[in-house]
């Protein structure tokens, strides 16, 4: 059986409110849970299994502050390592983390992805770009990674007594890993993606293959030769279709007005169909 991979890293919340080695035991327990959870989350992007790795902790005395010794152990035979790619044991803001990114982000949405011929990626922020192994891309994009990182980095420098988070090798060493202040701070709050939403209104003759008389959702329909999901907001045509009013909607083709949402993000498109209107039955039923 393969040893297991350990990573042992300290983290430290510094300012007044520690000189003396204290911590608001809330702020320890939501910083800590937010900790282990960026970790647990980012194994099970990058290796495909949440339960392959263990978080450990154990509080120490490091002068002036609170200091949190952190013990990493990933099981899995030739998993990625994890904290590696988060940039929390290394020097995150100079070398190819998640947390480099996010520094470079400085809160700006990210516009774009973009694939490279050499397997990298292009992260754009408005002008602006950064280019990063697919792992750190994959995690920086991450909505559960995001926000555990803004829960123990972030929101611990909301509190007055706070001034800065760093991480060191071990509680023995001097010099900083990863150092973040107040001013920095703000960086490191949850992801924010460009998005566009545009709807239109489209007539349209579509033939239902699923139907809920007693609500909007539960639909479906073929448009334009492809079945999609759609929702009933024709609240006449539903209470018609209750009261046995409506012939049976299976097997015909209706005269339709569409609601299309068209949302799009990082370079890929979602589209949503809605029925607003059903006018009349189209033609023979087949």
């Amino acid at each position: 059986m393969a040893e297991p991979t350990i990573t042992k890293f300290c983290v430290i919340y510094d300012g007044d409110d520690h000189e003396n080695h204290e911590i608001n035991i809330g702020m320890l327990g939501k910083s800590l849970s937010a900790l282990g959870d960026a970790i647990t989350e980012a194994n099970a992007v990058l290796n495909g299994d949440a339960g392959s790795i263990d978080v450990r902790v154990s509080a120490d005395l490091i002068s002036g502050s609170f200091g949190i010794d952190i013990q990493v152990i990933q099981s899995a035979i030739d998993a990625k390592d994890v904290i590696l790619a988060l940039g929390l044991a290394t020097g995150a803001v100079t070398t190819g983390s998640v947390l480099a990114v996010i520094d470079w982000l400085k809160g700006e949405e990210i516009t774009i992805i973009e694939d490279e011929e050499n397997g990298m990626k292009k992260i754009h922020a408005g002008n602006r770009f950064i280019e990063c192994q697919d792992d750190i891309a994959k995690l920086v994009q991450d909505t559960r990674v995001r926000k555990s990182i803004e829960q123990f980095i972030y929101e611990p420098l909301q509190n007055p007594g706070t001034s800065c988070f760093a991480t060191r090798k071990s509680r023995d060493s001097v010099e900083d890993d990863v150092f973040i202040d107040k001013q920095t701070a703000k960086s490191y709050t949850g992801l924010v993606i460009h998005q566009t939403e545009k709807t239109i209104p489209v007539e349209a003759t579509i033939k239902f293959t699923a139907a809920n008389v007693n609500k909007q959702s539960g639909w479906r329909a073929m448009i334009d030769g492809e079945e999609h999901v759609v929702r009933m907001q024709d609240e006449f045509f539903l209470e018609r279709l209750s009261n046995m009013q409506e012939p049976h909607v299976f097997g015909r083709n209706f005269t339709v007005t569409l609601q299309v949402k068209t949302i799009a993000k990082l370079g890929s498109e979602i589209v949503k169909y809605a029925v607003e209107r059903v006018h009349h039955e189209s033609g023979t039923p087949s």
